[in-house]
């Protein structure tokens, strides 16, 4: 499994071979099935890139993002009580869930920062 960052350079990668590879087929004289093969290949690698980034991106089924629901919580920069604080966040606060460990979420704050909050303190919005 990769992160997001790099199913996006893979994608963007891919891409702009595929692009290159298409250019030279119809400017070069010969046009070989390896060519063509190549063209498919990125042209597959790039889509299930595209595909990797939506799953990791919305979830599954689209479960990434949360609200706040608790009062006033501190989002912290570790997944303990003591650490230093990124965001203190408002209930209502829209968050994007990126990982949980234990009884705490690691997730993409509106301030584009992220920060880890109790897992008790979010919940999931289904659609």
């Amino acid at each position: 499994m990769a992160t997001v960052k790099q199913y996006t350079i893979a994608a963007t990668i891919a891409s702009w071979f595929a692009l290159f590879m298409i250019a030279h087929l119809f400017l070069s004289q010969r046009r070989s099935a390896g060519r063509i093969a190549l063209i498919a290949l990125s042209l597959l690698v790039g889509g299930v890139s595209v595909f990797a980034i939506a799953t990791l991106e919305d979830g599954a089924r689209g479960d990434a993002l949360a609200i706040v629901t608790a009062k006033e919580i501190e989002a912290r920069l570790a997944t303990a009580d003591n650490a230093k604080s990124v965001l203190l966040l408002p209930a209502g606060s829209e968050i994007k869930i990126l990982s949980e460990r234990g009884d705490w979420v690691y997730a993409a704050l509106p301030n584009d920062q992220r920060g880890w909050i109790p897992a008790s303190s979010a919940e999931r919005v289904r659609m």
